[in-house]
């Protein structure tokens, strides 16, 4: 340590003697915040494969469905069922001689409200039924939970580039309605399995009257259901252990929910069936009970199975083969 010639300051061996203050560092500004821009460039949401796999289901069955709706002239079966709406929508018109059809009457009455807002025409003919096939096809995305998001997407895919499903969703036929309703009671079933309610068991009661009251595919679905259930608890009950003590704690807490869906499904078939003119008309089933009689059971299902696999088995075989 040096002493300077002034004898004033000590300093440090190597130490100027030019002593200065430091220069005060000047506080950094924050620059001024562009809201318009970091509002503009916010990510709101990453898109992924399968957003982009619904969107393309989404796009192409709405466009395969309602582009060119009325295009195609009705068929008879199609002008049949679009007269008796029409019958219904404008009281005091006859257009159909007396044709009544037999299941379908809340389709029907839709249909008669949509040429009561929307006039009557082809495209408003077939418009109840492609909304049911747009239905069928976002159950696929409703069921995606307990099928998985590859099962989901796959179920979509196939029901929106299945040939036949295409077909029903532009015609007037009851089939369709039928199974979109099939496929919402079974997304509503699983909904009770998994979490257990009374406005849960209510919705798949009306879901089941509805696809039952749409016609006779909805009617084998329900038979097809209960076939297939009936040996799967019989498994269970020789399978598993105490479930005897399961049942009863099962229906100690929900036992009212098969009694509200039951009743709702008849609720709501009886409802649609009271929408038909004679629809519980005892004189018309007599007539068809005494056609079966003629005929016989065993010949009128061999007719029947015969027509259903002379129909279908062209179509599954040739157009659905891919799928």
């Amino acid at each position: 340590m040096q002493k300077s010639e002034q004898g004033k300051h000590w300093h440090l061996d190597g130490e100027t003697l030019d002593h200065r203050e430091p220069e005060p560092v000047a506080t950094p500004v924050a620059p001024a915040r562009d809201l318009s821009r970091e509002r503009l460039e916010r990510p709101l949401h990453v898109v992924t494969a399968e957003h982009l796999g619904w969107a393309g289901i989404a796009i192409y069955t709405t466009l395969t469905r309602l582009v060119a709706l009325g295009a195609r002239p009705l068929d008879a079966g199609e002008a049949r069922n679009a007269l008796y709406a029409f019958e219904r929508a404008t009281p005091g018109t006859h257009v159909t001689g007396g044709y009544y059809p037999a299941y379908g009457g809340w389709i029907h009455a839709l249909t008669a409200g949509v040429f009561e807002f929307g006039g009557a025409n082809d495209f408003s003919a077939r418009i109840v039924f492609a909304l049911s096939g747009l239905v069928l096809v976002a159950m696929a995305f409703g069921l995606r939970r307990h099928l998985g998001r590859a099962g989901g997407l796959a179920l979509g895919a196939m029901l929106a580039l299945s040939p036949s499903v295409t077909w029903f969703s532009r015609a007037s036929a009851t089939a369709l309605p039928a199974v979109a309703m099939t496929l919402v009671t079974l997304a509503a079933f699983m909904e009770v399995k998994a979490r257990p309610g009374r406005s849960r068991a209510a919705i798949l009661g009306v879901a089941a009257g509805l696809a039952i009251a749409a016609g006779p595919v909805g009617l084998v679905t329900a038979g097809i259901f209960i076939a297939s259930l009936a040996p799967l608890g019989l498994w269970a009950l020789v399978s598993r252990k105490n479930v005897g003590l399961a049942i009863s704690v099962w229906l100690d807490r929900y036992a009212a929910l098969p009694v509200i869906a039951i009743a709702a499904a008849v609720a709501t078939c009886a409802l649609s069936q009271c929408l038909l003119p004679g629809g519980w008309d005892a004189a018309r089933l007599g007539r068809r009970a005494g056609m079966l009689a003629g005929v016989g059971a065993r010949r009128a299902l061999v007719i029947a199975i015969d027509g259903g696999l002379r129909f279908y088995l062209p179509v599954l075989t040739l157009y659905e083969f891919m799928i």
